[in-house]
């Protein structure tokens, strides 16, 4: 999963400057924080490739696969990692799903064996996939990259869970947040131009 280096407490010392409030009086540091959490999530909305995981992950028997839990977007099956999900193995090759359905019809009752060949996206719902061969009882372990949540950062002290070039979009987005929670004339306009910096510098990225 990609991971920046550069601390929550970087970032909201940097959105206190531009928030005026460098001794934390009007929004706390613990505040700003949870706006941060949330500009993560934001991102990895808007920008799925921001926060990718790649990981061995057990199937289950059968044909059809469900992504992991925290996928919030499609899987690419990259290759078999055997039992213990540990040994690189045979690359699986995507097919689309009408193709094996019309050269091999019951292709979901073929005979079951560990090594998957083929993956296929399920039309209907991308946190749904389908392998062939079938998985045994005791499926195997394949290799899966999909976009997913971003960690939560805990403390102040700890990594943002997005690459470090996002620096300047979580700002821009910590900043809005905080302008959206105030009253007073003008914050509302303020808020949206600093959520239109962030949008805009993901588009730009």
């Amino acid at each position: 999963m990609t991971m920046g280096t550069i601390t929550a407490q970087a970032i909201v010392d940097k959105a206190q400057i531009v928030l005026q409030d460098l001794t934390a009086v009007r929004w706390t540091e613990a505040e700003l924080l949870g706006w941060l959490n949330s500009g993560q999530k934001e991102l990895a909305t808007i920008k799925p490739p921001a926060s990718v995981k790649n990981a061995a992950v057990q199937m289950v028997a059968g044909t059809k696969q469900t992504a992991p839990a925290d996928a919030v977007g499609a899987v690419a099956v990259v290759r078999n990692m055997g039992a213990a999900g540990t040994t690189a193995g045979k690359a699986v090759r995507p097919i689309a799903l009408t193709t094996l359905d019309a050269l091999y019809p019951d292709w979901h009752t073929a005979d079951e064996n560990e090594v998957a060949e083929y993956y296929m996206a399920d039309l209907g719902n991308e946190k749904n996939f389908y392998l062939y061969p079938p998985q045994p009882a005791t499926p195997t372990y394949l290799e899966l990259v999909y976009p997913c949540q971003p960690a939560v950062i805990a403390t102040l002290a700890g990594a943002i869970a997005v690459d470090d070039i996002y620096e300047p979009a979580m700002i821009d987005y910590v900043v809005y947040r905080a302008l959206a929670e105030e009253t007073e004339a003008g914050s509302d306009a303020r808020a949206g131009t600093y959520y239109q910096k962030f949008a805009l510098s993901l588009g730009a990225k």
